[in-house]
């Protein structure tokens, strides 16, 4: 029986979203792949007399909840860079971080009321269950900026300098270095990934299993909070570090960086190894020893069809 002779079976049928703007379906589109449909879910909203905005993606598996907020803004032309900056970096990144924040404040208190639609008549179909061993990860997708960064470097790969420096005060634009980013929230709390245009699509693709997603943040954050400076010309150059840490075997290669040496008091990432990955050998080979479980991905997605179709007992 293929899926035009499918009939229904039961009333089990999830109605998603596919995104609203263009960046959204695309994001909708990666999600779908990455996570696999029944565990990702786009365009949620709390659920209450005022319903509103949840977030633009949320993964729920075991113990870990992603959710993502996705911003396109255009980058201002005023003539002074700094100002065009931070008008951008709050209307980007700054919203998208306070959405995180209140979507996952929302979760942790009202994880049974969240809807799949904007009138609230559509409950989100899964259990949320949230307990001392949940993970959160919050994620900003911060689109618009990348010809700016390019032309204002004059190279690159128009990815944003990742730190972990204190927040940026967007009331002191004399402080505010354009295009690097460091922590959103002072101390880091909630501890917020930025991907750019240049970077989210390739974390997405790269890290194509939940596991695998998950690991990456989780090693990502973890050197961000081990205590020493970190430097990345973008987040492209961690994604590089962390696959070649995968293909010799080391999962754990971020983190691992501030245990390699002794008294390591900065992490300086250098650009380049995201370019030259491809062409590596050992690339090519792990990237080969992926291919069946490729299989495995495309047998529990026509499956998860039949289960949210209401087409399976």
């Amino acid at each position: 029986m293929n899926y035009e002779q499918a009939e229904h079976t039961n009333n089990f049928v999830i109605t998603k979203s596919n995104g609203i703007t263009a960046s959204e379906q695309k994001l909708c589109r990666l999600g779908n792949q990455t996570f696999l449909s029944l565990w990702s879910y786009p365009n949620l909203f709390q659920k209450h007399k005022l319903v509103k905005e949840l977030c633009d993606l949320l993964v729920v598996f075991e113990n870990h909840i992603i959710i993502f907020s996705d911003k396109d803004c255009a980058f201002g032309n005023s003539g002074d860079i700094k100002t065009d900056w931070i008008r951008w970096y709050k209307k980007a990144i700054l919203n998208s971080a306070n959405q995180l924040r209140g979507a996952m404040s929302w979760i942790k208190k009202c994880p049974d009321r969240i809807c799949m639609d904007e009138k609230g008549e559509v409950d989100f179909p899964l259990t949320i269950e949230v307990t001392k061993n949940t993970k959160f990860h919050l994620i900003a997708i911060a689109h618009g900026a990348s010809d700016a960064c390019k032309a204002f470097w004059g190279n690159g790969d128009g990815g944003l300098i990742i730190t972990n420096d204190p927040p940026i005060d967007i009331k002191n634009r004399e402080n505010c270095n354009p295009f690097q980013i460091g922590y959103i929230f002072p101390d880091g709390e909630p501890f917020i990934h930025v991907f750019d245009d240049s970077s989210y699509s390739n974390v997405l693709q790269e890290m194509d299993t939940i596991q695998d997603f998950v690991d990456y943040l989780s090693d990502k954050e973890k050197l961000f909070r081990s205590g020493v400076s970190v430097i990345a010309p973008s987040e492209n150059e961690l994604l590089a570090h962390h696959v070649f840490g995968l293909i010799e075997g080391r999962k754990t290669e971020l983190f691992d960086l501030t245990t390699q040496y002794n008294d390591v008091s900065t992490v300086t990432f250098e650009e380049g190894l995201w370019e030259d990955l491809p062409l590596l050998p050992q690339y090519t080979a792990w990237k080969k020893q992926l291919e069946p479980s490729y299989f495995w991905d495309s047998l529990l997605q026509k499956t998860f069809y039949f289960i949210e179709n209401g087409l399976s007992i």
